[in-house]
């Protein structure tokens, strides 16, 4: 019978899909880095393999972050903690303009001009 996908196995697949494209890495580089495929790569990424204990310590030296990175944010379920944002920002941090964006945000040095960055984005949005 195979296996379904678990919420916790997801959310640590986003948090690798998310440092993975923020170090601007390829699912093959990262692949290559561990030794495995980058269809492999895709279905830790997706849910659909769950990544073992050994893996997500290769995974944290290769994307270079502590191994405690992929659990940051879930309860002991495997559910994001309410009120912590995390779906809001795996939504925005997989997809490229969303990297794109928080990337030029960060750059922007003054505190006013964010401001009024957010206040658009968030008029554009209503």
């Amino acid at each position: 019978m195979p296996r379904v996908k678990s919420q916790f196995d997801r959310m640590i697949g986003d948090r690798i899909k998310i440092r993975r494209m923020a170090l601007g890495m390829s699912q093959s580089d990262l692949g290559n880095a561990l030794g495995l495929t980058f269809q492999q790569i895709q279905k830790y990424e997706k849910g659909t393999n769950r990544v073992s204990g050994g893996n997500i310590c290769k995974m944290a030296t290769a994307l270079n972050v502590p191994e405690s990175y992929f659990f940051e944010g879930l309860n002991g379920r495997g559910a994001a903690k309410s009120g912590d944002g995390l779906n809001a920002f795996r939504d925005v941090l997989t997809t490229r303009d969303g990297q794109s964006l928080v990337t030029a945000f960060g750059r922007i040095k003054s505190e006013a001009v964010r401001h009024s960055v957010v206040r658009l984005v968030d008029l554009l949005s209503a």
